[in-house]
């Protein structure tokens, strides 16, 4: 299937760019999707059914559970989103809605948790380093300390962590509205918004590039979001969690993960991604066989972010259950 080989001829190119994906050859891997679609909504419902009925348990609390919760139906919802589009014909809108606001979402979740835990650690370090150094003023009471400090600055952090996500998501929305107006002739029949949503094959409207200038918003949150996982694995390496898959362990390996998929998809778009207009070769690229088998299998990129929230998604949510109830075993047994 992956062959290192250059398509010179450039109606095999154009036969590439109007083959898509919803076709009867397809309908082994189609299935395939649809399995694996109701697999994961069974397993993130339960999951998530469970980590809501823990919430009031230490380990649950510890991850922050309003954040981890809404980020878990958040990260449930985008997956769903990533499988649609391998079953059935979907409007453009439904795409754009999918990258530009619950994709954001659902990256901003995960940076404000992992913000979360550094920010914690370090104000806490800087509380024993200051009573240490004897830099807190008047009589230091440690009966009343968990009652003032920690709360105080709990909420300082819960502030900044709200502003974090939302400001993004709102910025992303606005962004989406102002392209989309400014292109408004051309976009209101690639890519309408309002109005009239026709269905078409996601994999037809990849490799034509359709509604580009409207993806361009998420492009630069993909940039933004892989430089800001680089910082977050370094932020994360100095943080000392005595948990071995703790919240640490979670936040990092999920950053990795970000960082190694962005990599990965750089690529394809770079040589799997065709420059396009209504499924006709724009000009006369060299193209490999290899990578347009590989943008095409990936779904233009999507499917590995897919697997990355699905990754996020058991980490944060299925993982911290499995925690409880493995204490709980230990527990008894002891």
């Amino acid at each position: 299937i992956f062959k290192f080989e250059l398509v010179n001829d450039e109606n095999e190119l154009n036969a590439y760019l109007n083959d898509g994906f919803l076709t009867p050859e397809n309908n082994v891997e189609r299935i395939i999707y649809i399995i694996l679609f109701i697999i994961f909504l069974i397993y993130g419902i339960t999951s998530l059914t469970f980590f809501y009925l823990l919430r009031e348990s230490y380990i649950i609390r510890q991850r922050g559970f309003s954040l981890t919760f809404s980020g878990g139906i958040l990260t449930l919802i985008n997956i769903i989103f990533g499988f649609i589009p391998q079953i059935t014909e979907v409007p453009c809108a439904f795409t754009l809605f999918s990258a530009n606001v619950i994709n954001v979402a659902v990256n901003f979740i995960f940076l404000t948790r992992s913000y979360r835990v550094i920010f914690n650690y370090h104000f806490n370090i800087y509380k024993v380093s200051s009573i240490n150094n004897k830099k807190i003023k008047g009589t230091y009471d440690a009966s009343i300390e968990p009652n003032s400090y920690l709360p105080k600055i709990n909420r300082r952090i819960n502030k900044l962590l709200f502003m974090i996500v939302v400001i993004p998501v709102l910025i992303a929305i606005f962004a989406t509205l102002v392209i989309y107006f400014k292109y408004h002739e051309k976009l209101k029949n690639d890519c309408p918004l309002f109005g009239n949503y026709e269905r078409s094959d996601a994999m037809l409207a990849l490799k034509h590039n359709t509604g580009k200038e409207l993806f361009r918003v998420v492009v630069f949150y993909g940039i933004l979001f892989f430089v800001l996982s680089f910082i977050n694995t370094i932020g994360l390496y100095f943080v000392k969690d005595a948990n071995k898959y703790g919240i640490k362990f979670e936040c990092m390996s999920v950053s990795i993960m970000v960082i190694v998929f962005n990599i990965i998809n750089i690529v394809v778009q770079i040589f799997g991604s065709t420059e396009s207009d209504a499924g006709n070769l724009v000009k006369n690229e060299k193209k490999y066989k290899a990578f347009l088998a590989f943008f095409e299998k990936t779904k233009g990129g999507k499917i590995l972010f897919t697997i990355v929230q699905v990754y996020m998604l058991f980490v944060s949510i299925s993982l911290p259950v499995i925690h409880y109830y493995k204490a709980r075993f230990n527990k008894n047994s002891y």
